[in-house]
């Protein structure tokens, strides 16, 4: 028992420390009372919810910016830009709980990307009347936009990767990853990390199923990504690359992977200047 209890305790530190980022979901909770620009919102698909926080502009029509936690995370993990005045000035933007987490539903299938990707574009199409549509998506949320882009090309005019997990080859699943999925341990797990495990446990075969269709997306690419990154290979821009050639990389120097926190000015910064190209 004291051998599956250091496994367990092994396992809910990776997963914590792999996207959630420095957030604090108890403070953030008061977000939408305090900024009546922002409203929470519920989509039902399928019987299923999506819930999402809406910061609206003044003008509907405005470019819409949608943000994408990682695995595990919450709509949260992206509060401060939603409060951001500079983007609220020229954006509506959106941060959504992917399903499984915050207050969606988990369905059936959820560590499918395709799952992912059709949930964020019923959302997407609530606001068809938006300029642009800019996706940013941090780690396991690289893949989640990436394949967005794919499978909704007509719909996505930027996607901004921030460290992320997109070629196949270079996923390695840790060996204290699988006992979370055994009969008499899974139902300890909290939920969150089960759903994180699960969908991080399928990604390889999930990146290899597109892999050879990154020439659908039509959207301008920009990636940041830092070379000291311990959780996600920075490799993994090169794939991009390599599948994209005129997409924008950004390397950082001494940077880790909690980019959306520890780069927020220059994350904004491409923000705005995806808001602004034609």
């Amino acid at each position: 028992m004291r051998h599956f209890l250091g496994i367990f305790i092994l396992f809910s530190i990776f997963l914590k420390a792999c996207n959630i980022g420095p957030y604090n979901r108890k403070n953030f909770q008061t977000l939408i009372n305090d900024h009546p620009k922002i409203t929470s919102q519920n989509i039902i698909t399928n019987a299923k919810k999506s819930f999402y926080v809406f910061a609206q502009n003044k003008d509907l029509n405005a470019p819409l910016v949608v943000f994408i936690h990682g695995s595990p995370g919450g709509w949260e993990a992206n509060a401060q830009y939603l409060q951001d005045p500079d983007l609220l000035k020229v954006a509506n933007m959106i941060s959504i709980d992917r399903y499984g987490y915050g207050q969606s539903d988990h369905v059936e299938y959820s560590q499918k990307l395709t799952t992912q990707s059709d949930a964020i574009k019923t959302i997407i199409e609530q606001y068809e009347t938006a300029e642009k549509v800019i996706l940013v998506g941090h780690s396991y949320s690289g893949p989640v936009i990436a394949k967005t882009g794919i499978d909704y090309p007509d719909l996505i005019d930027h996607l901004i990767f921030l460290a992320p997990a997109v070629d196949p080859k270079l996923e390695r699943t840790k060996w204290f990853q699988y006992p979370a999925q055994w009969p008499f341990i899974e139902p300890i797990v909290p939920k969150n990390l089960r759903e994180s495990n699960n969908e991080i446990m399928a990604l390889k075969d999930e990146l290899e199923s597109f892999e050879n269709q990154w020439d659908h997306i039509h959207a301008h690419i920009t990636v940041i990504q830092g070379k000291d990154d311990d959780l996600v290979p920075h490799e993994n821009t090169a794939f991009i690359k390599e599948k994209r050639p005129k997409a924008e990389i950004l390397y950082l120097e001494n940077q880790g992977h909690f980019l959306p926190w520890e780069q927020y000015d220059l994350v904004k910064a491409k923000i705005l200047e995806a808001i602004s190209v034609e």
